[in-house]
């Protein structure tokens, strides 16, 4: 039978950077006065992303497969802790356009330069040939994971 080495499977290895990654953003995403669960900045990030569009309850329900109450709820705590506000549509106020505050947007602003943070310290020690070479392996690895998985 062949030797378990946890530490020699690219499973386990992939793993760990997850780990590693999210590590980072525990220590980094909470303030000393205020911390939004992840799920909820990733909204933010969705609807920072798509600025100048309409952005509806609807939208983000389809876009992270979540259900309407889950996303109700949601939407409520980020309204009530000022980083979203729901403007009602002119043409029909039964829609609630969502719109981002100015603390939605600099919230944002430092995820997104954490996020360059873990990336420079991901390419640190690899020329870029390497690393874009890693990143086609890896994009391999994960049509090969989707393949297993259907």
């Amino acid at each position: 039978m062949k030797e378990f080495t946890p530490d020699k499977y690219l499973g386990h290895k992939i793993n760990r950077i997850s780990r590693s990654i999210d590590r980072y953003f525990d220590r980094k995403r909470c303030s000393k006065t205020e911390c939004i669960p992840r799920s909820q900045g990733m909204m933010i990030g969705y609807i920072m992303d798509n600025q100048g569009q309409n952005i509806f309850q609807k939208d983000i329900e389809a876009k992270f497969h979540l259900s309407g109450a889950t996303v109700t709820n949601m939407l409520k705590s980020l309204e009530k802790n000022g980083y979203i506000v729901r403007t009602p549509m002119e043409n029909d106020a039964r829609l609630k356009r969502i719109e981002l505050t100015q603390k939605a947007l600099d919230h944002e602003n430092r995820v997104r330069e954490n996020i360059m943070v873990i990336e420079e310290a991901m390419h640190e020690g690899f020329s870029k040939e390497e690393f874009n070479m890693m990143l086609g392996f890896l994009d391999r690895v994960i049509d090969n994971m989707e393949k297993l998985n259907k």
